[in-house]
């Protein structure tokens, strides 16, 4: 009779889970983490496929950040339909996209409603019955707010990483206007970090005499860098940045409270946010 009791109790409780199996989008989990908590849910049990270092400090980051408010788990192996989440999220429209291939996983989570957070509208043909989710409206989805909220006293960090170094970048090298920012820098003498965590983005290294191309930083650098320096935002004309796809650099300077400088164009739909300045 107790463990009936017990069972009851135990799915009384509410939980939901995080599923990332595309690597390197942990940036998002606060996003989704603050969506999930318009639920009186109990804890968040996060699936993350990567097992890079970055990976594990940014749920680490976001745990820290979240205690007393809501428990994150990371978990290794899904349940066996032991439990039935409330809502099962993909941290990314790339993860979304594989569910057809991941189908005898899907199959062991037991679950009420499952979405994806959007982030290229053109990256394949959304399917019906599933909650998809966008943080910019430059995707005709239903929005929800692209800020974590970022609770200070609960980490310690410094200005430790190149403090003489005032300015810094990040995003996908093919759709960032290197030529135009370098030269503006040339003009004054400014010299600037481009953070990428893609392979694929070092061959712009050595290019420009201005910028400085750092990859593979940790985690914890990359956010003393949204918390200690301004950050600069040039895409390309016309380019993924400008038609749908929102960067890196937007939400975590959002939800960091770092200046950020932009084109007006992208200014616009972000007016709400004053540490946002155009050019």
């Amino acid at each position: 009779m107790a463990d009936h009791l017990n069972l009851i109790s135990f799915n009384r409780l509410m939980k939901s889970l995080i599923v990332q199996f595309a690597d390197r989008h942990a940036e998002c989990i606060g996003i989704v983490v603050e969506y999930l908590l318009k639920d009186p849910v109990d804890s968040i049990d996060i699936f993350l496929g990567a097992t890079d270092t970055n990976t594990d400090e940014w749920f680490q980051f976001f745990k820290r950040n979240y205690e007393g408010l809501i428990r994150l788990n990371r978990i290794d192996v899904f349940p066996q339909k032991n439990y039935q989440y409330h809502r099962v999220i993909f941290l990314t429209s790339s993860d979304y996209l594989m569910i057809d291939k991941l189908n005898p996983i899907i199959k062991l989570i037991d679950y009420r409603n499952m979405g994806a957070l959007v982030h290229q509208y053109t990256a394949g043909i959304f399917r019906e019955n599933f909650l998809n989710l966008a943080i910019t409206p430059l995707i005709n989805l239903p929005q929800i707010n692209m800020k974590f909220r970022y609770f200070k006293e609960r980490h310690s960090y410094s200005d430790s990483f190149e403090p003489s170094m005032r300015f810094f970048m990040t995003g996908w090298g093919e759709h960032i206007d290197f030529e135009k920012i370098n030269n503006e820098f040339s003009k004054s003498g400014i010299r600037c970090l481009f953070i990428s965590k893609r392979e694929t983005d070092t061959v712009f290294a050595g290019r420009y005499s201005n910028i400085i191309f750092c990859k593979n930083i940790s985690t914890d650098d990359l956010i003393r860098c949204f918390l200690f320096k301004t950050c600069l935002f040039y895409p390309i004309d016309e380019g993924l940045y400008v038609k749908e796809r929102i960067s890196g650099s937007i939400h975590l300077s959002a939800s960091f409270g770092t200046r950020l400088y932009l084109p007006n164009e992208i200014r616009k739909t972000w007016l709400n946010i004053d540490n946002f300045v155009g050019y």
